[in-house]
């Protein structure tokens, strides 16, 4: 490169360190901000005008004025506010309207709402409901609350919703992967909540409901065993929002279950009345930001270090059964131990003398517990696998095996070979023709099928160079799809032909950065970040690329940020 671009790339390295510092909480780390949400806002509006207490009138009103001012301008509602709209969110706006009595306060709001479903969804509410159901096929863990909270807005046919087999949260957690049930592992607050409603709601048969009846108090037992200090459920406020309105509805508003589920809506509301899907991803952003800074040449603070280390479960969680040695995304008590946070705990740890073998070892042998057998590595549970969010995925696979290589100093040979050997295997099985990836908890709202071949490619090549292992067919192959996915003006889209974005291009950047040979297309996205970077002074614009729990759609302000520092040291050295 010449001279003058590596003084542009170090400004832009420092400029980028400078904001990340700046960007840590009073306590030394990172809790960043999760988007504003439409679903969330019109879920949390639901529940606190369901349960009618006076004091809540003034967090509904803000919370329908928030979503009057976030429409967009084709009547409907996206996930965020960057989103287009979409008919799930936009029926949840609708209910949240009618059930706190908000309809006739807002007219043209509700005029061009209505237009947009008779346009996309059509006119009828079982018609509407129907496309909802469709839309998510056999996973019932979002289509099913969307419809209650539909019906007890008179909005739809209690009949027409599927029923939840809820007295299955009785058995062992151990066994309920055997069951494949029709909702996802984290689901079981949800499972059980609108599951008793929907029995309550369609009046089930006289045998069915007498077992029903018999077993209701065991898993309201369970639903208030695994409800956390908090009292949000996976600090979730969609979940905590959907299992309040349950409650309710069925006629137990009194339980400690739902007050605590209010008192964490109440709390975790914005001051601009919106709410966003979940609290924060403290422990994710912390543990990513070291890494980042790591590359950059800046040494950790002893708080952040700390901070993670702490976060570490050293006792088995109550919500998933999991075993102690795993981290979630969060400190909250609400959050489960998870593959993806583990690993980068794991990461960020790596080498900075902090943590005790044993706790390394622990943590070592949680991620090694979570390996499917098919070799991948899923999100929570090992064994979940008949829904998408509780399959394996290459990006999780990837990163576990990053995490197993930074620590092999701690594992047998034949340990590490056999569960490397299983993981590349599983990258290979389900790698595209084309040499991408597709990741599960990232995505893109401009490719067709709403996938980010980029973000997933990118993210696997890396164990492949952290194992010596690019010489290999599968990574050359990733690397021709990276080379031909960039845009004209160096910067990477979720594919080739999508519009470019800071976070995609880190992405990219970084993993094309490893190979010299990739050097003129690295320099042309290097050049392309800069841009980005040098005219969006003082803040970097963030895009909706993150899916969180059943797709839904968030931006995060520290991942550009975080991503570019990572890709543009990389690039440097």
């Amino acid at each position: 490169m010449e001279e003058f671009d590596t003084a542009r790339i170090d400004r832009a390295i420092r400029h980028l360190a400078d904001m990340l510092l700046a960007c840590r909480n009073d306590k030394g780390f990172w809790e960043g901000r999760l988007s504003d949400s439409a679903l969330a806002t019109a879920t949390a509006v639901s529940a606190l005008s369901i349960n009618e207490n006076q004091d809540d009138l003034e967090r509904i009103s803000n919370g329908i004025a928030w979503l009057v001012a976030d429409q967009n301008p084709d009547g409907g509602w996206g996930d965020s506010p960057s989103s287009p709209s979409n008919t799930s969110t936009t029926m949840l706006v609708s209910a949240a309207f009618t059930l706190s009595g908000r309809d006739d306060i807002h007219p043209d709001a509700i005029n061009k709402m209505e237009n947009y479903l008779n346009e996309t969804c059509g006119k009828g509410d079982n018609e509407r409901i129907h496309l909802i159901l469709k839309k998510y096929g056999d996973d019932r863990t979002f289509a099913v609350p969307i419809s209650i909270n539909c019906a007890l807005a008179g909005k739809a046919d209690w009949q027409e919703i599927p029923s939840l087999p809820y007295e299955m949260a009785c058995f062992p957690h151990s066994l309920l992967s055997l069951l494949k049930l029709d909702v996802v592992s984290y689901a079981l607050p949800a499972l059980i909540a609108i599951g008793r409603l929907l029995q309550r709601k369609k009046n089930t048969g006289c045998l069915r409901g007498i077992l029903r009846s018999f077993i209701d108090g065991m898993v309201l037992n369970k639903l208030d065993k695994i409800q956390p200090e908090s009292g949000g459920f996976l600090e979730a406020i969609p979940l905590s929002a959907f299992v309040s309105m349950s409650l309710h509805a069925s006629g137990n508003a009194s339980l400690t279950v739902n007050k605590k589920c209010l008192t964490f809506l109440r709390n975790s509301q914005r001051e601009n009345g919106s709410w966003p899907i979940d609290v924060n991803l403290s422990i994710w952003l912390t543990t990513a930001s070291v890494h980042a800074l790591s590359s950059a040449g800046i040494a950790p603070c002893e708080k952040a270090l700390s901070y993670i280390t702490r976060g570490q479960y050293k006792t088995q969680h109550p919500y998933t059964s999991s075993p102690p040695g795993g981290w979630a995304w969060t400190e909250l008590s609400g959050g489960v131990p998870d593959v993806d946070d583990t690993s980068s705990a794991l990461l960020a740890l790596s080498g900075c003398g902090v943590s005790s073998d044993t706790d390394i070892r622990l943590a070592l042998k949680w991620l090694s517990g979570r390996q499917n057998s098919d070799g991948g590595w899923p999100t929570f549970c090992r064994g979940w696998n008949k829904l998408p969010f509780d399959k394996s995925t290459p990006e999780l696979t990837a990163h576990a095996l990053r995490a197993i290589k930074a620590w092999q100093h701690l594992l047998t040979h034949n340990h590490i070979t056999r569960m490397s050997d299983k993981g590349f295997a599983y990258l290979e099985s389900v790698q595209n023709k084309n040499g991408s990836w597709i990741p599960l908890w990232f995505g893109s709202q401009l490719t067709a099928n709403q996938s980010n071949p980029v973000f997933g490619t990118a993210k696997s090549m890396l164990a492949y160079q952290d194992y010596g292992k690019t010489g290999s067919k599968p990574y050359a192959a990733a690397t021709e799809y990276l080379l031909t996915s960039q845009n004209r003006n160096g910067g990477w889209g979720a594919d080739y032909g999508i519009t470019p974005t800071i976070e995609e291009t880190a992405v990219a950047l970084r993993a094309l950065a490893f190979s010299p040979e990739n050097a003129e297309t690295c320099a042309r996205g290097a050049r392309y970040l800069c841009e980005q970077i040098e005219s969006a002074k003082p803040k970097l614009p963030s895009s909706p690329i993150g899916l969180y729990f059943s797709s839904l759609w968030y931006d995060e302000k520290l991942y550009p940020i975080i991503w570019s520092l990572e890709a543009l040291s990389a690039f440097r050295k």
